[in-house]
């Protein structure tokens, strides 16, 4: 993504959050936000500059769906500057699905196959660039 000019990390990631709200005609809980700083020496991914976390939960319409379910949104952003560059990694978790939604019907998942925020917070420290060449 193009990088984010903000004052700071806390800023940028939650620009990222209020445009997937905005693209989702998403409602969105700031009192839910929490973040978190990843500190570089815990990073694969040296060549970026820090990482913040970001989690909050967005009320969410899915297709044409009228009734709303409410996601719990997890956000990591990795910061490029050498690059004007940023990498959004998002993880999705439902937490309330309405009796009058589409997705209700669905099977829920099973708990030992379901995604923590263990396996996300794994996925975002063990994220590694390869190749450089990627960013221009």
């Amino acid at each position: 993504m193009e990088y984010q000019n903000s004052e700071d990390d806390t800023q940028a990631i939650r620009t990222y959050f209020e445009d997937l709200a905005e693209t989702n005609a998403a409602n969105m809980d700031i009192n839910s936000f929490k973040y978190d700083i990843v500190p570089k020496s815990q990073l694969s991914a040296q060549q970026c500059d820090g990482c913040i976390l970001m989690q909050g939960s967005q009320t969410i319409a899915k297709f044409k769906d009228t009734a709303a379910n409410t996601v719990q949104i997890n956000m990591a952003l990795l910061r490029l500057s050498k690059y004007q560059t940023d990498i959004l990694l998002t993880f999705n978790n439902p937490l309330h699905i309405s009796e009058r939604s589409s997705s209700h019907a669905a099977e829920p998942s099973n708990s030992q196959t379901a995604w923590t925020q263990e396996d996300f917070n794994t996925i975002v420290r063990t994220l590694r660039i390869i190749d450089e060449g990627l960013f221009g």
